[in-house]
């Protein structure tokens, strides 16, 4: 049985649709996995030495996790919180309060 032309227009949309989301449901499968298998943390200079105390634990359990760890300032930090693209961050709250940040008396 043929299809009206606009029942073909409809199928060739449909078969776009379908082949788009096969493409992007392989591209999200492909940044979940990525992104498992790492973690982009900032830390202020100082504290960079101890970074690898903190996360020997972690990445003795997961051992494909690769972690990247860059100096920033605490406003480069800031700002991480406020866009919500920080992942992990290590700067001092009694130096310089981050706002969106509780302080340690409110966590107790």
């Amino acid at each position: 049985m043929a299809l009206p032309a606009e029942g073909e227009r409809v199928l060739i949309w449909a078969h776009r649709v379908l082949a788009g989301y096969s493409s992007l449901e392989q591209e999200l499968s492909e940044y979940v996995r990525d992104s498992r298998d790492k973690s982009a943390s900032g830390a202020i200079p100082v504290s960079l030495p101890s970074v690898a105390i903190l996360t020997a634990a972690f990445a003795a359990r997961h051992p494909r996790t690769r972690f990247q760890v860059t100096s920033q300032t605490s406003i480069e930090i800031q700002r991480g919180l406020d866009d919500f693209t920080a992942r992990c961050r290590i700067t001092y709250l009694d130096n310089e309060p981050l706002s969106g940040v509780p302080d340690r008396a409110a966590l107790s």
